[in-house]
């Protein structure tokens, strides 16, 4: 579930790994994957604050979008029709990933 990078380019996957491998409903999926990220996020807003290196402008501005997108993702999320396209939209996202990475290490034209 930890891995290094930036939180969106890797929370569709850990979406993905608690929904099919694990059993989770994507809600529950969802909350989980959130649980981690606040807690990642909080041990490296510490960090940065000991080295007094947070734009707390920008932070502000971002935590607001944040706030914003989670909820209306949270009102999506309960109706059953959005979760068929939910689905959907994982898989496709997932395939273009690993179609990028075969490129990326395998692809040599």
């Amino acid at each position: 579930m930890f891995s290094i990078g930036r939180g969106d380019e890797k929370s569709h996957c850990h979406i993905l790994l608690l929904v099919l491998c694990v059993g989770y409903d994507l809600s529950e999926a969802n909350a989980i994957k959130c649980l981690f990220s606040i807690i990642v996020s909080g041990v490296s807003l510490i960090i940065f604050m000991t080295h007094h290196e947070v734009d707390w402008s920008l932070g502000s501005s971002m935590c607001g979008g944040s706030i914003a997108g989670s909820w209306i993702g949270a009102l999506l999320c309960s109706h059953e029709w959005i979760k068929v396209w939910i689905y959907r939209l994982l898989l496709v996202m997932i395939s273009v990933e690993v179609c990028l990475l075969f490129m990326k290490y395998f692809w040599h034209g």
